[in-house]
């Protein structure tokens, strides 16, 4: 049985750091020589890139580098966590770096890439896109399930998911609409549970405004190598998962790579 805490003082290890300013954050290390990365993040909810002219970017006295989509592996792969996308899924979201000698000449860097890009068609509402004829989040549909496949794990395919103009139209005033899903789970006699349970029964929709994160760091990384290792202090609330998806990512031996977050300035999920 878990321990109570009910009236007790529970004071995490980490608070005094954090208060006094002791925390250290990936924000907060240095290494000779390091170069400092930028993001271009696209300015459309949904968009092909088609092209990005980095001839610019890369003249100008500083700059060290300037990847794309196509210099990560496996980027093609929308249904995979890439750090750049050929697809952008949401506005805001990574298609191209800048690596500089300093944070100022690699911003202003970012704003010589020229961009061009293609509009997509994109979802604002969940709810909206299961409506007839809406648009999608994704090119290839709405929705998302798992496909068997033989002799391995079932694989994640998105695919397109549309109710009918009578779910909408028959949905009861301040109700959400509930039309055919492509899973259903069923745990024990749901009727006969509420029939025995005491009090009032409410049904009702309630929408209310998002938590903004407030995080103690800022989201960042700082990486360097020594020999076959690249030691990377993060800005992650999993240092197990995080590294795990690294290994995946830079196509390296998990053992190679040294994960390394001494404080967590937020964890929301």
């Amino acid at each position: 049985m878990a321990r109570q805490l009910h009236g007790t003082n529970y004071i995490p290890q980490d608070l005094e750091a954090k208060f006094t300013g002791r925390a250290r954050y990936a924000e907060d290390f240095r290494a000779d020589g390091m170069l400092f990365a930028k993001l271009l993040l696209s300015p459309m909810p949904h968009a092909k890139i088609l092209n990005i002219d980095t001839s610019a970017a890369l003249a100008m006295e500083g700059v060290k580098a300037v990847i794309t989509a196509e210099d990560v592996p496996g980027s093609e792969n929308t249904l995979n966590e890439s750090c750049l996308v050929s697809e952008a899924l949401y506005e805001g979201q990574p298609i191209a770096a800048v690596a500089a000698v300093d944070e100022l000449t690699a911003a202003n860097a970012v704003e010589a890439l020229k961009v061009e890009l293609e509009p997509l068609p994109f979802a604002l509402d969940p709810i909206e896109s299961l409506r007839p004829g809406s648009s999608n989040a994704r090119l290839e549909g709405n929705a998302l399930r798992r496909v068997p496949v033989e002799g391995g794990r079932p694989q994640p395919e998105v695919y397109e998911l549309k109710w009918t103009e009578e779910d909408f139209a028959n949905t009861p005033t301040n109700m959400l609409p509930l039309g055919e899903s492509e899973d259903e789970w069923v745990v024990g006699d749901l009727d006969q549970g509420f029939a025995d349970a005491d009090g009032v029964i409410i049904e009702d929709t309630v929408t209310h405004q998002s938590v903004t994160h407030h995080p103690m760091e800022p989201r960042t990384c700082m990486s360097y190598w020594r020999g076959d290792k690249v030691y990377i202090h993060g800005s992650t609330q999993s240092v197990a998962v995080t590294h795990s998806v690294l290994a995946g990512q830079l196509q390296m031996p998990r053992e190679n790579i040294v994960l390394i977050c001494e404080f967590t300035g937020g964890g929301f999920g």
